[in-house]
């Protein structure tokens, strides 16, 4: 399989189908998004939003926290990027004192066997949406994450672009 094999693949009736299925989970997925995360800020957004200001965060973790992390996922049974990302979300909820909130993460885009070796790019970025309504547990919060982890996993046929231009 090429590249151009792919794109054909993409367009046929059976992906049509799929890519009109994945946008109605979209829809239900982030019917309760935000528009935006309401963070605390010491100055006022700008209008329009810029992205001068972004800056990665950067956390390093020693060996006894990455080794406190593993363990807590084998005992939930939930890998550590869904401990690591149920996390994040929590503190996002604490900072915003939103119940719901979204992040992003990318995934490789190479769900077909076929791609594993393709060179082009496939790489997209999915939206995570948590509901920490009602203050979840952390092991709650981990079982509702991982949900959402195989949910969004399934239904990653559509780009992010895809996704934002149905105006959701």
């Amino acid at each position: 399989m090429q590249y151009g094999d792919f794109a054909l693949w993409q367009r046929s009736p059976e992906q049509q189908r799929r890519q009109e299925e994945s946008l109605e989970f979209w829809k239900q997925a982030l019917a309760n998004a935000p528009p935006v995360l309401d963070l605390p800020i010491d100055f006022p957004r700008r209008a329009p939003p810029t992205n001068s200001g972004m800056r990665p965060l950067r956390i390093t973790l020693g060996a006894r926290d990455m080794t406190a992390l593993r363990a807590l996922a084998r005992a939930e049974g939930v890998s550590t990027f869904v401990v690591v990302l149920s996390l994040m979300q929590a503190w996002l909820h604490r900072l915003s004192g939103q119940s719901h909130v979204v992040v992003g993460t990318t995934t490789s885009g190479r769900s077909l066997p076929q791609t594993d070796r393709m060179v082009g790019y496939f790489t997209n970025v999915l939206p995570l949406c948590a509901d920490l309504s009602g203050e979840p547990s952390l092991r709650a919060l981990l079982r509702q994450t991982q949900g959402v982890v195989a949910q969004v996993t399934a239904h990653q046929v559509l780009a992010l672009t895809q996704i934002m231009d149905t105006g959701l």
